[in-house]
């Protein structure tokens, strides 16, 4: 783990652009539109779900040309039943609103990330955050258009939860607005948040093969690493302490050009989440030439899936707590290829 832990400090250096969510002018009136509750979605049948829409009043907090831009598109975007694009405005609202909070996995964190199921109720998911960003390493990255055959990975993901409306809203982004995965997850009687990855996963429906599993893949990543920012504690720091004090500072000018501009980096201005204790996020088992040779068979390198799952505990065991059980990477020792290019193993029987 020293190697992924190096390369993650690395990449923590780097910027991040938030200009792929939105042309940087629109940073302020999303901002605006965060404070408020404006948009409420409702489960119906058949798969369908239902957006209340309260656009909200404009206060003054930000200019009448603005607020009218704004409107203007979000009721385009309403009049033409473009739900998705609603949603996206809302989560990204909520983004700008609170502060974009971003984190950087490392390659093997994402490689384990993709065999934890999650097999729990999708009213009991929580997030320590409302709106996370992911930001994926390029070797992942690359490794996964090998293994689907694609020509395109996204790098950056969206995560946004509502707890209110019991809702998850996921968008994995290529390159820029409106190019991207998205998922919508809302609460329907019970279901586990893996019933609906399946759901979606197994929907004959859907001709794009390799764009499905890929968005399944980035959703279980990003998912799972919100569950464990709740399950582990997590701090943020700044990610350009030096730029965030800059632009603060401009911000007070008298100058208003000045001050503007500056405003607009300071909305975009990123905190990266860390964890506050060093987390294996796998297992690892080597297999002894005993043990291969009692099974008569050579025991090849495998992934056994990972899982959350309810523990007894407490007076009686009267009380429950959720516990991450880690993925096991077995005979990672023999393995020379990428871990994510391997076999799956589900409770003894190889699978998919």
């Amino acid at each position: 783990m020293i190697e992924s832990i190096r390369k993650d400090s690395i990449m923590a250096q780097s910027p991040f652009d938030c200009s792929i969510f939105a042309k940087r002018d629109q940073f302020k009136r999303l901002a605006w539109l965060g404070r408020h509750d404006w948009l409420r979605p409702t489960a119906m049948g058949d798969r369908q779900i239902k957006l209340d829409l309260n656009f909200p009043q404009n206060d003054g907090r930000i200019s009448a040309e603005d607020y009218q831009s704004l409107n203007r598109s979000i009721e385009f975007a309403k009049q033409s039943n473009l739900l998705t694009e609603m949603i996206w405005h809302w989560g990204i609202s909520k983004l700008f609103y609170l502060g974009p909070k971003l984190f950087r996995p490392t390659r093997e964190q994402c490689d384990a990330m993709c065999q934890v199921s999650i097999d729990i109720p999708l009213v009991e998911y929580n997030q320590p955050y409302p709106v996370i960003i992911f930001e994926y390493p390029e070797s992942f990255c690359q490794s996964m258009m090998e293994n689907l055959g694609c020509s395109r990975f996204p790098k950056v993901a969206v995560c946004h939860h509502d707890d209110e409306n019991k809702f998850i809203h996921v968008t994995s982004l290529f390159s820029s607005i409106g190019d991207g995965i998205t998922a919508l997850l809302p609460s329907r009687g019970g279901e586990t948040v893996e019933d609906i990855l399946s759901r979606r996963a197994n929907d004959k429906e859907d001709m794009n093969e390799s764009e499905f599993k890929m968005g399944e893949m980035l959703q279980r990543i990003a998912l799972n690493f919100s569950l464990l920012m709740t399950h582990f504690r997590t701090s943020t720091v700044p990610l350009d302490p030096d730029a965030r004090e800059k632009y603060r500072r401009l911000a007070r000018k008298e100058n208003q050009k000045k001050r503007d501009r500056a405003q607009s980096f300071v909305l975009s201005d990123v905190s990266l989440i860390q964890f506050e204790q060093n987390i294996d996020f796998y297992d690892t088992q080597a297999i002894g030439n005993g043990e291969s040779e009692s099974t008569g068979r050579h025991v090849k390198p495998h992934w056994r899936r990972g899982h959350w799952r309810m523990q007894a505990h407490g007076h009686q065991f009267s009380l429950r707590k959720r516990l991450f059980v880690k993925p096991l990477m077995v005979r990672k020792e023999m393995f020379v290829g990428e871990m994510s290019n391997t076999t799956v193993v589900y409770n003894g029987i190889e699978g998919r």
